[in-house]
């Protein structure tokens, strides 16, 4: 069930959410959030009516069970995301953090998010009864997961860590098209590796190697901004792959 509910999550913060939402988030934080964890919740409600068709259409006890159980899972969504963004938006006033470089406190402050969103998820199953519903091998979800993780979260990780690696990093209209490429590629690489066709990940290796690279061309595109990106987009995979494994270790 804990996969099922991380993956839900993974959709409804990386795939749902967009820079508009980002952008209201921090200039309007409680309207921002709330709109933010409404769009979520819609998405969660969409993939349980998925879900419940495929396992149980006739049970309704069954689906307004679980739309219940993810409106609670929303508002501590919602919880969390507030004191976030109120936290970082108050970073000044607070004598432990305030002098701490902005780069590295969002990486941080990003990684914590996540990581309590999670524990959000771990809190609801010990809390409710949750019956799994399902019906997909866990296999699949666990592969789902790792590639949500390698290619989406991925992305604002890497994004990040590029800002704190390289101070000069500017983000310009060319980087929509570095976040879609890096996404797609991910999203080729990982699977491929996890079941053990190496000659795809060669073929793409070959061709980031040979591709005509012009460091003038773009602004968020210099050499170093090349090597980094795409070694940080290789450690992305690495992390998918570990946790597809881990996770398949456990079962």
């Amino acid at each position: 069930m804990f996969q099922l509910l991380l993956m839900f999550h993974l959709i409804g913060d990386f795939i749902i959410q967009n820079e508009n939402d980002v952008t209201m988030r921090s200039n309007k934080p409680f309207i921002g959030n709330v709109f933010h964890v409404l769009k979520t919740y819609v998405s969660y409600i969409i993939l349980l009516i998925i879900f419940w068709l495929l396992m149980d259409p006739g049970n309704f006890k069954l689906f307004f069970d679980y739309t219940i159980k993810l409106g609670i899972l929303s508002l501590m969504h919602l919880f969390i995301d507030l004191i976030k963004t109120y936290f970082v938006n108050f970073k000044p006033k607070f004598p432990y953090v305030k002098n701490t470089d902005s780069e590295k406190f969002n990486t941080w402050m990003f990684l914590l998010d996540q990581l309590i969103h999670v524990l959000s998820i771990v809190l609801l199953l010990e809390l409710f009864n949750i019956i799994d519903i399902s019906t997909i091998d866990l296999k699949i979800i666990i592969m789902i997961n790792a590639v949500l993780i390698s290619t989406f979260f991925g992305h604002e990780l890497i994004k990040l860590l590029m800002n704190c690696i390289l101070k000069d990093y500017v983000l310009d209209n060319s980087f929509k098209s570095a976040k879609y490429i890096g996404i797609l590629e991910r999203l080729l690489i990982t699977p491929t590796i996890i079941f053990g066709v190496y000659e795809v990940l060669l073929v793409v290796l070959g061709l980031k190697v040979f591709s005509d690279f012009k460091q003038e061309e773009s602004k968020i595109i210099n050499r170093n901004a090349f090597i980094i990106g795409n070694l940080l987009s290789l450690l992305m995979v690495f992390i998918g792959v570990i946790y597809y494994y881990t996770f398949m270790e456990l079962l």
